[in-house]
């Protein structure tokens, strides 16, 4: 099951939205029948070998908010479920003490079978997008557990020339496996999400533009295609594009003191939106020390705005993360007043400002950053 939740989570919590919370479903007793296909609606029949009578089921967001979509109780090893759904996309499959399974299904009819103590192993039939989501897991599943564990490992122990090298290689074979994958599949919605996954490995936005490009209609129409554009689109013409002058804000430090952005002025300043609850922003975390490390005695530092909601666990990942730059919060979540100045609906997001107070980049990651930061600042 982890394998499933680290792709689920990973592409959630970079595209991570403030969304319309849909309404819980109420309970209904399962339907043992087959399921005729339903006009608008997603419906699950499923089969489930050792499961106790009256076990709970649930199909709910993958938002981070568990809003509940549909509920049902088991009757002799079967279920239904029914929903209509907002779009095509990630949804969870919850079963009591198991970890969610994910689902990358539409309003359509669809099957399940396998067995109560091996849920991570379900298998579906009726919905080509899950099965492409299926493919998709098992090719980048592998990729991404070997980035992170570099992430971790330089987090640990320090970053030195082989890990360096490691993640470079990494970052290689995530990007190749991503073309290789658009390549056969340029119609399926898994394929934006797919892109906004490795988004943050791409050397630059142009980069995951002309792959954009490469899309056909029905993947650039779909939920995470439409996403995936606006993205593209606010990043080159959107609010605060390159050029312009970066908005200048104040909010508390962890101490509690007001910090301005404008008290940088004639700094190279990265303003960093991140937060403790999201992974990909983790694991770019001792990239971005790295090269804080790297730059701070070439006029460049680093100010990390959070969009956590506590303060502790905010804290705690500072200190777990090793990052000794400046951070600010108001600790309202998306609500971050800073957030909503600079547009910032996902996360991780940054915007590199020059000593002048204009945006010279935005969404420097992975080796971006680095390659930028030389370029302006010199490598020797």
């Amino acid at each position: 099951m982890r394998k499933f939740l680290l792709v689920l989570l990973m592409p959630l919590a970079v595209v991570a939205q403030p969304g319309k919370k849909a309404k819980p479903g109420k309970a209904k007793p399962a339907v043992i029948k087959p399921v005729k296909k339903a006009e608008n609606k997603f419906v699950l029949s499923g089969t489930v070998t050792s499961m106790p009578d009256k076990t709970e089921i649930s199909l709910m967001s993958s938002d981070g908010r568990g809003t509940i979509l549909a509920a049902t109780k088991s009757v002799k090893n079967k279920f239904s479920l029914s929903a209509a759904l907002p779009e095509t996309g990630i949804y969870l499959l919850q079963f009591p003490q198991q970890q969610a399974v994910p689902l990358f299904v539409g309003n359509e009819s669809i099957s399940a079978t396998g067995d109560i103590h091996d849920v991570a192993n379900l298998k579906f039939s009726g919905s080509a997008s899950q099965d492409d989501f299926m493919e998709y897991s098992a090719i980048m599943q592998p990729l991404l557990e070997q980035s992170n564990n570099i992430s971790q490992l330089a987090s640990t122990a320090g970053v030195t020339d082989s890990l360096r090298t490691a993640y470079t290689n990494s970052t290689k074979d995530i990007l190749a496996a991503a073309d290789a994958f658009l390549s056969k599949k340029p119609a399926s919605p898994v394929s934006p999400l797919m892109l906004l996954v490795v988004k943050r490995f791409a050397p630059s936005g142009e980069y995951i533009e002309q792959r954009y490009n490469l899309l056909a209609a029905e993947g650039k129409a779909s939920f995470y295609g439409k996403m995936l554009g606006q993205s593209i689109n606010e990043a080159k013409s959107g609010p605060n594009p390159v050029g312009a002058l970066a908005p200048d804000f104040s909010q508390n430090d962890t101490n509690g003191t007001p910090v301005s952005l404008s008290s940088f002025k004639g700094k190279y300043v990265l303003v960093d939106f991140w937060a403790s609850w999201c992974r990909p922003c983790r694991d770019e975390n001792p990239n971005v020390v790295d090269n804080y490390n790297r730059f701070k005695n070439k006029n460049f530092t680093v100010l990390g705005v959070s969009l956590d909601r506590a303060k502790e666990p905010w804290l705690q990942a500072i200190a777990d993360d090793n990052l000794t730059w400046t951070h600010v919060s108001d600790l309202k979540f998306w609500s971050n007043e800073v957030a909503k100045l600079y547009s910032v609906g996902s996360i991780p997001q940054n915007f590199l400002v020059g000593p002048d107070g204009k945006i010279v980049a935005k969404n420097l990651r992975g080796p971006a950053l680095e390659a930028t930061l030389c370029q302006i600042l010199g490598c020797n």
